[in-house]
């Protein structure tokens, strides 16, 4: 419950991370509910990485912060390895 933000008495965001700090949310009317940073989707951030961009350059597309970028990575690269094992 800690991970669910709320407006009023109604869940509008998930947060998947169990680190407070973690910028992806999971929001139900955005994105068809897949995991997204200022509404960029992270596997849409990630296939630019693994597509050659830079961090920098993915960052400046979709303005985003660059730490914004490096958490959509992370969260990417931790979903893929837990589904890996």
């Amino acid at each position: 419950m800690k991970r669910v933000e709320w407006d009023d008495d109604r869940p509008v965001a998930w947060r998947p991370h169990a680190d407070d700090a973690s910028p992806v949310r999971c929001r139900p009317d955005k994105r068809f509910g897949r995991p997204a940073i200022a509404g960029i989707s992270t596997t849409a951030i990630v296939e630019h990485i693994d597509g050659g961009e830079t961090e920098n350059e993915v960052a400046e597309q979709f303005d985003l912060a660059l730490e914004n970028v490096r958490w959509a990575v992370a969260y990417e690269t931790s979903r893929v390895a837990a589904h890996a094992a």
